[in-house]
């Protein structure tokens, strides 16, 4: 029986494609690619988080960003929110002589880390969908941030 909507499955069709939905996602080791994505994504937050408090520490007040960052931070974990706080106070101890070269230096890091975050995405979801990379991304490294970080149609499953 072929179904037009997910309405018209009966429970046993469900079931079927409950079953080979975790075989499949067994099958390419889903988890272990979400587990590597989110570390990388995680990984790239720290320097997103220097390079935007240096930037705004070159027009603003350390203090005026400590209360800024934890009233954003209120919906966050405890944890993740005192790892925050603690990174951020850590930037904010340091002087303010050097913040014009320290955000060229976070910056570069910031999207490089990034950079590296989506190339994984990327290759995680080639994994996921049983698709090979329409490209060599090895070669020609290190690829122009911009081009590298750009999702193209043609990654995305249709």
């Amino acid at each position: 029986m072929d179904a037009d909507k997910p309405t018209e499955i009966p429970a046993t069709g469900w079931w079927q494609v409950i079953r080979r939905a975790w075989a499949e996602a067994k099958a390419d080791q889903v988890p272990l690619l979400a587990a590597g994505v989110a570390f990388f994504s995680f990984l790239s937050l720290f320097p997103a988080l220097v390079a935007a408090v240096l930037a705004y520490g070159l027009v603003a007040d350390p203090a005026q960003i400590r209360d800024q960052v934890k009233d954003l931070a209120a919906s966050m974990p405890a944890s993740g929110r005192d790892l925050l706080l603690q990174q951020l106070d850590a930037l904010m101890s340091a002087p303010r002589q050097g913040l014009g070269i320290g955000v060229a230096i976070a910056v570069i890091a910031a999207l490089w880390s990034a950079s590296g975050g989506v190339g994984y995405l990327l290759t995680a979801v080639n994994l996921a969908y049983d698709e090979e990379a329409a490209r060599d991304t090895t070669k020609g490294e290190p690829r122009p941030i911009g081009r590298r970080n750009a999702v193209k149609a043609d990654s995305v499953p249709q």
